[in-house]
């Protein structure tokens, strides 16, 4: 099985809901939402342009698709990943800019500031990196 680290805002978020118009999709609900109208672009087009990311849903990939070790299963990743966050500091993204990413496109974070970069802690003790494997 592969598995991707990604990031989604919360349901509440004003981002999730403008996503959530974009791609006429809620990834909370799974329900259809209103495209936006938008002048030149037919519904029907905006409908097949996100086609693709509207079956991903809206969200930012911080680590591409990757195997776990052999050693290694399901509820070993997850631990380490709730080791790993709460070892992090929330940050503020000031501004987003859609851009072409590699081969997408994407929102490209311009301005990210650590929210209090004195409350910054400590990698846990123990964690241990995961592999990739090549496809």
């Amino acid at each position: 099985m592969r598995y991707a680290i990604c990031f989604t805002p919360p349901m509440g978020d004003l981002l999730s809901a403008a996503a959530a118009s974009w791609l006429g999709r809620s990834v909370y609900s799974g329900e259809a939402v209103e495209l936006p109208s938008i002048a030149g672009l037919a519904v029907s087009e905006m409908a097949f342009y996100t086609a693709v990311p509207r079956r991903f849903g809206f969200h930012a990939m911080i680590m591409a698709p990757f195997r776990l070790r052999p050693d290694m299963d399901e509820a070993q990743l997850l631990k380490a990943m709730m080791l790993f966050t709460s070892g992090e500091t929330p940050f503020q993204i000031e501004r987003l800019e859609v851009a072409r990413l590699s081969q997408c496109w994407g929102a490209d974070a311009r301005g990210a500031q650590p929210v209090d970069a004195s409350a910054r802690r400590p990698s846990p003790a123990g964690a241990r990196p995961l592999s990739r494997s090549a496809e």
